[in-house]
């Protein structure tokens, strides 16, 4: 966990790490979040989101895209 504070096991879990607990369990709320988010768009449009649609996203919530992605 050298480069990232959250891993997502797909039909497993997530393991997060931050400075304190509750910054670390606010990391894993807004992963759920997210993904409550995109299953819901996904299944409104039926399709896939694609990284395009994130981009415009990435300044004002400070997430980037980690290499390798």
């Amino acid at each position: 966990m050298k480069t990232r504070r959250l891993v997502i096991w797909p039909h497993h879990g997530v393991f997060g790490v931050g400075r304190s607990l509750g910054g670390t369990f606010g990391l894993i709320e807004t992963a759920e979040k997210a993904a409550e988010i995109y299953m819901a768009v996904k299944g409104v449009f039926g399709k896939r989101l694609r990284m395009n649609n994130f981009l415009p996203w990435q300044k004002p919530f400070m997430w980037y895209r980690g290499q390798g992605f």
